[in-house]
């Protein structure tokens, strides 16, 4: 088995964590809310945002894209058909193709019989909007453009609202996080999908990394092709290499309850209410 995954790990160590990470850290259990949380408002929207942070979310995930002719906006999906009302691939739009689309077009809360805000003028938003709509928020970011600026490019509107405090980076892109990384040296930071594998692996094996990478949030899934990642010993591990753990996605009230109770650190979650009110119960002396 080559070595060179470990020393990838290895090489990111810091001796300080961030301010951001030693903040969450003392707050407790978190609740993450993936893409603002669509049981409140439409995924990846500013009503979501807004909404998932006046429920209580302690951070608000977002994805990051890039359009043609180089706007970021808020968007998950490779294409346009699952939640607004366009059709086709991201990939090949500009800024035009996108800002009038329906971003409500499809979302229900009672199985598709009824659509309440499709056409009440919730739109796709951009990067400096999500900024300018929850200007205190705190931001789990994740970068999906592979275009050589996207990354240069989003660290300046980053550091335009003075949020590099506010934000914790990476991308599932092994490379584009490294580079995300390096941009905002200052900002909280998690594990890219490929390293975190290694990160994994190195947790089923009877060994210790001495010094705790740079990396200092594991965000995991619950369990990776029919095998359970988060328990109790991997948790454990994480807290001595001074980690993080959290996971996704967790929507079922009971499932956060076990996770937090074997010392989980944040749960990414579509249910932000239920969420925070378990945090709540945690929380109260």
């Amino acid at each position: 088995m080559t070595r060179v995954p470990f020393l990838l790990l290895l090489a990111g160590c810091a001796e300080e964590s961030s301010q951001l990470f030693d903040q969450l850290s003392a707050e407790g259990p978190l609740v993450i809310a993936h893409r603002g949380g669509d049981d409140l408002a439409p995924e990846s929207t500013v009503e979501a945002f807004q909404a998932a942070w006046a429920a209580g979310a302690d951070v608000i995930e977002v994805d990051i894209r890039r359009t043609t002719d180089g706007v970021h906006y808020l968007f998950h999906d490779d294409t346009l058909d699952r939640t607004t009302d366009g059709t086709g691939s991201v990939f090949d739009k500009s800024w035009d193709d996108l800002e009038e689309l329906d971003a409500a077009y499809d979302w229900t809360r009672d199985g598709g019989e009824t659509y309440p805000l499709r056409g009440t003028g919730v739109r796709i938003p951009t990067l400096d909007e999500m900024f300018e709509a929850v200007p205190d928020g705190v931001w789990n970011l994740d970068i999906k453009s592979r275009h050589p600026d996207a990354v240069d490019e989003v660290v300046q509107i980053v550091k335009a609202h003075g949020a590099e405090r506010r934000v914790c980076v990476g991308s599932f892109d092994d490379a584009i996080g490294r580079q995300f990384r390096e941009a905002l040296p200052d900002a909280c930071t998690y594990y890219a999908e490929g390293l975190a594998r290694w990160a994994i692996l190195g947790d089923l094996l009877p060994i210790d990394n001495a010094p705790g990478p740079r990396f200092e949030i594991l965000e995991v899934p619950r369990e990776s092709a029919g095998i359970e990642v988060v328990t109790e010993r991997f948790v454990e591990r994480a807290h001595r290499r001074g980690q993080m753990v959290w996971v996704w996605t967790v929507n079922e009230q009971s499932e956060m309850e076990r996770l937090f109770g074997i010392g989980v650190d944040g749960v990414i979650t579509d249910e932000v209410e239920v969420a925070v009110g378990v945090v709540s119960a945690l929380r109260t002396p």
